[in-house]
């Protein structure tokens, strides 16, 4: 890893008080978690990446995510927790 690249990963990826959230389908290649406080919604079926705007799935957990609400497991790891092997979809079992 390079230096600047491991500037860029250094430090808590959600700072602040602000709610992070992922939402994402399940046929990503890897899950996008964040070090750090965030609502990790499990993954969406066959939702397809230009439309998600449009989706209803989308749509009901967006509306969850901006009136307060966790429509999924809120999770807080730490900074260097995350390896590339824990976030590739699917998960190995």
């Amino acid at each position: 890893m390079t230096p600047f690249v491991a500037e860029l990963n250094n430090g808590d990826d959600t700072p602040g008080d602000v709610e992070y959230y992922s939402i994402r389908s399940n046929e990503e290649l890897a899950d996008g978690r964040l070090d750090g406080g965030q609502c990790r919604l499990a993954p969406i079926p066959h939702l397809e990446h230009a439309v998600e705007p449009a989706d209803d799935r989308v749509i009901a957990a967006v509306s969850s995510a901006l009136s307060g609400g966790c429509p999924g497991e809120f999770v807080n790891e730490l900074d260097g927790e995350i390896t590339l092997a824990s976030t590739l979809f699917p998960a190995p079992r």
